[in-house]
């Protein structure tokens, strides 16, 4: 430990506090025999640097150093002597006790890359990112960008602005020296125009280059692609329209322009009704039958409701899908009712008015014995006395006349009687 202390004219006493010291030992695996390294350490906490001694050994120490949580390093004395990195490029380790890291040193190769179709001078960028902690990113006006990486996975991008690159990204894991071509082509706007639609009506377009496919939608009447480059595929659709043409291809900047029309999209439905004499409603619309009962409509694509009905025949009821310039056939046989069933007057088939005569004939015999039975329970008969041959009290009814209670009730008074 060590500080800077101003005295003038007076005494000055410094405090020293003392903390235990400890070692940092780095083990390194790797490097070819007798190539010198060394390792760091830096204590943010305190802004404080520690080196250790050049070592050819298989390990180095980095003493005096208070506990904290260090970041460390470790380092060939001459890459171009002894090509090497230490994976990863850098590391942290927390020191509360002498302690031992390891330190994994692979081989560092050359990277080249050339750029191929930029203008005289064009300033053209190159990055690569690793898992390791190494991180390239250059500039060039010139053909060539070339470094040197250590042995790891990287992903790289390459660019300059108005041009597409070919490729312009990708992985590699460099395990030698490596050379990488990056090809660039102007990007130019390809620009698809369409007529026929409704205003507002949604659009797409898709184009393929290579594997690459992008679609952009609108709905306005164009679609612009700002970054296409060379030739390329195209797809043009809408729901419910057709696109003329619908696909096709082309190459920049030549065709930079395509033209599109759409009309609705229909297709045909058609067959035979049987008898021919019948109604035919599609989508409640009543349509003309030609001879024997054809029929051959143009619809707009989609599903559309049938119908058919004639006099003694059960109704038909179904749906049809009708595809894009295509005919759907539906033929049609209607059902005939049967004449056990067939309308009587009124409405009532003979066989209900026969079920209905039976039923009335049935009501009125209920009726008949309803009311005799009601009559009977109004006047019940008396107790009938034990036989006597004894002669009948005066006024008694002479034998074998009708009891008072089976006589029939007396005729109503005549008309105009009190």
């Amino acid at each position: 430990m060590y500080g800077t202390v101003n005295v003038v004219n007076k005494n000055v006493v410094v405090n020293v506090q003392f903390a235990p010291a400890y070692v940092l030992t780095i083990k390194e695996t790797g490097l070819p025999s007798g190539a010198e390294w060394y390792g760091e350490t830096y204590l943010s906490a305190q802004g404080l640097y520690h080196t250790s001694y050049y070592s050819t050994k298989l390990e180095a120490n980095i003493t005096e150093l208070v506990a904290g949580t260090y970041t460390w390093w470790a380092f060939v004395e001459n890459s171009n002597t002894w090509p090497f990195e230490n994976v990863p490029y850098s590391a942290t380790v927390t020191i509360s006790a002498n302690t031992t890291v390891t330190a994994h040193f692979v081989p560092i190769y050359f990277m080249h890359v050339n750029a191929v179709g930029l203008p005289s001078g064009a300033r053209w960028s190159f990055g690569m990112v690793g898992t390791m902690g190494y991180n390239y990113s250059y500039t060039s006006t010139g053909l060539w960008i070339n470094f040197t990486a250590p042995s790891t996975f990287y992903s790289w991008t390459a660019a300059y602005a108005g041009y597409v690159a070919t490729p312009g990204a990708g992985n590699l894991t460099l395990s030698a020296n490596t050379t990488l071509t990056v090809s660039f082509l102007e990007a130019s706007t390809l620009t698809f125009t369409e007529t026929g639609l409704p205003t507002g009506t949604a659009w797409s377009v898709m184009i393929t280059q290579g594997t690459t496919i992008t679609t952009l939608g609108s709905t306005t009447s164009s679609v612009v692609f700002s970054t296409v480059v060379g030739s390329y595929n195209y797809s043009v659709s809408a729901t419910g329209y057709a696109a003329t043409p619908a696909s096709g291809k082309g190459t920049l900047p030549a065709n930079a322009t395509v033209s599109v029309k759409f009309v609705t999209a229909t297709g045909t439905l058609g067959g035979t009704v049987t008898p021919g004499a019948a109604t035919l409603y599609v989508d409640g619309t009543q349509q003309t039958l030609g001879s024997g009962g054809t029929y051959s409509l143009t619809l707009s694509v989609g599903v559309h409701s049938i119908e058919v009905t004639d006099s003694g025949y059960v109704t038909y009821f179904n749906n049809a899908t009708v595809s894009l310039g295509t005919t759907t056939t539906v033929n049609i046989a209607l059902v005939s009712i049967p004449s056990s069933t067939s309308t009587g007057v009124a409405g009532i088939s003979t066989t209900g008015w026969v079920l209905i005569a039976v039923l009335a004939a049935l009501a009125a015999i209920f009726l008949v014995t309803t009311v005799i039975f009601a009559r009977r329970r109004g006047k019940q008969p008396p107790p009938v006395a034990p036989y006597s041959p004894t002669t009948p009290a005066e006024g008694a009814p002479p034998s074998g006349a009708v009891p008072a209670w089976q006589e029939p009730p007396p005729p109503p008074p005549p008309a105009g009687s009190s």
